[in-house]
């Protein structure tokens, strides 16, 4: 398309209908089934093109299971079929890298979040697997114990709700500009407080795409950028409680 201000209706590309009672192997090789639930929604879908299968992967997060699936398609329009497990967490965000493996070949990235912690998580993906996250290369958040049962390969280096000045909660979003992964998000509260800051749409930056200062091809870290978008409206002063409030808070602004 190459000219933007025409725009068609393609029709339906994927219903969540089809993850009723969904079989799938998660990742500790156990054979589970999702629920039958009809009022399953599809919260913050993305999709990527991988130039060397020539296929389009959509992303999806089926509420209520907090799993994140991928469908694949050979056209941007769909239909969009087969649904694979990928892992668990919601919010899922993708990116094809303009670096390669050590095989020459393009490198995928997903970054999502979790409903229990608001954090960040980030993995490499093996697009020759359908996506599955390729082991050993998860970085999980810096608040994450490091005295749970995974490879030493795998670092705290992501942002995560309680990080100043961060404030991660949900809805990641990763673009690359030049040298430059940017990742913007919602952004919270210290102490995960849903209390005015779920209407800011926050940013950070990096080298490095998960923010790791132990990987000698390119040690960095995350660096905070600001606010892209806010939606707080005016600061007040609350007659009753003599505090200052904002005028619209709460609600939920993804990048």
């Amino acid at each position: 398309m190459n000219d933007l201000s025409d725009w068609k209706c393609e029709g339906e590309i994927f219903n969540a209908s089809a993850f009723d009672g969904l079989k799938y192997t998660d990742a500790s090789g156990a054979v589970k089934s999702l629920s039958r639930n009809s009022g399953r929604m599809l919260y913050a879908p993305d999709v990527l093109y991988y130039p060397e299968t020539e296929t389009y992967y959509l992303f999806m997060s089926p509420n209520p299971d907090n799993k994140i699936f991928a469908a694949s398609s050979k056209s941007p329009c769909g239909p969009f079929t087969s649904p694979q497990y990928i892992c668990d967490g919601f919010d899922p965000a993708v990116l094809v890298d303009d670096t390669t493996d050590v095989n020459g070949h393009r490198k995928v990235y997903l970054y999502y979040s979790t409903e229990s912690g608001r954090d960040c998580f980030a993995c490499q993906l093996d697009p020759f697997n359908y996506m599955k996250p390729v082991k050993g290369t998860l970085h999980y958040p810096d608040t994450y114990s490091k005295n749970s049962d995974r490879s030493i390969a795998e670092k705290a280096t992501m942002i995560s709700k309680n990080l100043e000045p961060f404030y991660f909660f949900e809805g990641p979003s990763i673009r690359k500009v030049h040298d430059w992964y940017i990742l913007s998000y919602q952004r919270s509260e210290p102490n995960g407080s849903q209390n005015g800051k779920l209407a800011e749409i926050g940013w950070a930056y990096c080298r490095n795409p998960f923010g790791d200062p132990n990987d000698s091809s390119a040690p960095d870290i995350w660096h905070y950028g600001g606010v892209i978008v806010s939606n707080l409206g005016q600061t007040v002063k609350d007659p009753y409680s003599q505090k200052n409030i904002n005028t619209f808070y709460g609600q939920n602004n993804h990048g």
